[in-house]
């Protein structure tokens, strides 16, 4: 979860930099697994919220995973 949370800053930073949004697709497949783990794992409710929020909070470009993230908090 925590590099998931790397990879957010840094990739969406260079998406920002990117005037094509290039790497955006190869950032949502990688949090996509760590997506699909959430759902299906043991951890209390409020640390996945928390992790969707961080993860929404440190997108700079406010649109990777926005809707699987937020689904995801909703979920659970």
């Amino acid at each position: 979860m925590q590099l998931a949370q790397e990879l957010m800053k840094r990739g969406s930073y260079q998406v920002e930099m990117s005037d094509e949004g290039l790497m955006t697709e190869d950032i949502e497949d990688c949090l996509r697994v760590v997506l699909k783990t959430l759902e299906r794992c043991d951890l209390p409710a409020a640390e996945i919220i928390a992790w969707c929020s961080a993860m929404l909070d440190n997108d700079r470009v406010g649109f990777i995973s926005r809707e699987p993230l937020q689904s995801l908090r909703n979920h659970v």
